[in-house]
Parts: C-alpha cells; structure tokens; sequence
C-alpha cells in the first residue's frame, strides 16, 4: 500500500477518533449516573480492552516485545501506570465538575508534555510555546476557580473535579513522554496492547488496596461500560496511536482540540447540561494556548 493511502486512513482514523471521544464523555457520565464506580469503570474498560485486542496482538507482536530491552520495559511499566493513573483521575473528575471543564482541562496535556520534555529530556522551549503555556495556565486558574461545575455532575465540587482533570492531564502528558521511545520501535497494536494491559495490571493490583467493586452493577451501567470502553478505548485511543505513526504527531494534537467542543455539544442534548460562561471563557483561552503552543514544530 502507498504512502498515500496509508495518510488518508490515518486521517480516517483521527477523525473516527474524534467522533468517538466526543460521544465517550458523555457515556462516562452515563455509567456513573447508573451507579457503576469510577475506579471499577476504570478496570473494566482497561481489562475489556486487553481481551479484545489480545488475539490479533498476540498473532502480530511477539517479534516486537522480544526485540526489547531491559529499559524499554521499565519504560513501558511506568507508563502502563501512569495511564491508569489518567483515566482514574479523568474519568473520577466527571463525577464533581462539568463536561466543558473536565474535556479543556484534559485537552492541557501537550502542554505537560511539553514542560516535562524540557525537566527530563532537556528539550527547548522556544517563546511561543511559553507563551502557550502562560496563557492556557491563565485559562485553567478562570475554570479552576469557577464556582459553576456544570448541570448537573454526579456530585458538585468542581474544584475538586477540576484538580482531578488537571491532574489526568499531567499524567497522559508523563505516559506520552515516557513512552514514546519505546512507541518508536513498535507498531501501533502491539504498543497499545502492551500498555493497555499494564495499565489494567495496575488496576487490580489495586483492586484489594482499595476495595474495587466488579460485580453487582446494573445491566445498564454494564452495558454503558462497554460502550465506553468501545468508544473512548478501542475507537479513540488505538485510532490517535494509528494515526501518530502517519502523520505529524503536532497535527494530531491540534486536531484534538476539537474534542472539547464535541463533548459539550453532545453533553448539552443529551445530559441537558449547560456550561457556564467562566467556563466557556476558560475553555476558549486554553484552546488558544495550546494551539499556540503546537502550531508549527518549535523553533526560534
């Protein structure tokens, strides 16, 4: 196949991924709302997911994993725990603040990414991405101290979800960095199964510590479970892993962007829940921080 075509489904995917992860917040709150806990949500779409992408990463990826070192498995650990601990911060967040809040604030990760690229690996940072960072920082401290968490969370203390969210994307930001070595000798399935088990490991390894429920639940709030895991996991999180290997990893972050505002509009007919103006100010002043941040690779 031409490389053509290999970037038109990789910009298939990203749009697929998009769709997705606009319909997934909502989903998330859902579950919730049909009594499933955040952190049994968590397991269960991590642990859904390895099973269903077992077979066509075993069949596929062996070759891959023994051609790893030592490093690139600690690597790969610490960044199957620091996934785990982006969903359970991001998804714990919709259950305090509102959709608009929890997507922005979420949507911050580059620019983590980018900070903790300079702290680890000495990366520069050039004016405009600083400036980037200056002014999306401005956008979360007007969100962050909104008293508005949105009609209506699971329970409302939106700084409390805010922090969380904030917090997720600090931790997706480290996954990415972290991870990106060992994303760079793998294809796309085999990287994500790999870290998509590791971050499910974790999570029972948490269970007993913190007493995970798995069973009991509503069929609903089962059923809303798959469809989170299918929409937010298997669509949007294998399609941006897909899509990254194809075309510019920059591209792809600015293509995110959209994400926040899908999620809104879909929490707005379906959960009836109207954000706030400080929120809706916020959100816009960090979406142009990112995109300042990411719009063209960083030089002087």
């Amino acid at each position: 196949m031409n490389t053509t075509s290999f970037e038109t489904r990789a910009y298939m995917a990203l749009g697929a991924g998009i769709i997705a992860a606009s319909f997934a917040t909502t989903a998330i709150r859902l579950t919730q709302n049909a009594g499933m806990d955040s952190m049994s949500l968590v397991t269960f779409r991590l642990t859904l997911i390895t099973l269903l992408m077992a077979p066509f990463a075993l069949r596929n990826g062996r070759t891959e994993w023994a051609a790893l070192e030592r490093r690139d498995w600690l690597l790969a650990i610490v960044a199957g725990v620091l996934l785990a601990m982006h969903f359970i911060a991001f998804i714990s967040s919709l259950e305090y603040t509102s959709v608009i809040n929890n997507q922005t604030l979420n949507g911050t990760s580059p620019l983590f990414a980018a900070a903790a690229g300079w702290l680890i690996f000495r990366e520069r940072l050039n004016r405009r991405i600083l400036f980037g960072i200056a002014l999306a920082f401005a956008g979360s401290l007007l969100i962050n101290f909104s008293t508005q968490g949105g009609n209506p969370p699971t329970r409302e203390a939106p700084l409390l979800g805010n922090s969380l969210a904030t917090a997720g994307a600090a931790f997706f930001a480290l996954y990415l960095v972290l991870g990106r070595n060992v994303r760079g000798k793998m294809n796309w399935l085999p990287y994500s199964w790999m870290v998509f088990g590791l971050a499910a490991l974790t999570m029972w390894i948490l269970n007993p510590i913190l007493q995970i429920q798995m069973f009991g639940y509503s069929r609903e709030a089962y059923l809303w479970a798959i469809a989170v895991t299918l929409l937010a996991q298997l669509i949007t999180h294998s399609s941006f892993n897909f899509a990254v290997g194809q075309i510019s990893p920059t591209l792809v972050s600015m293509a995110t962007m959209v994400i926040p505002i899908g999620a809104t509009t879909v929490a707005l007919f379906v959960l009836d829940e109207v954000p706030g103006v400080p929120s809706i100010i916020g959100a816009l002043i960090i979406l142009v921080g990112v995109g300042l941040a990411n719009l063209r690779p960083a030089r002087d």
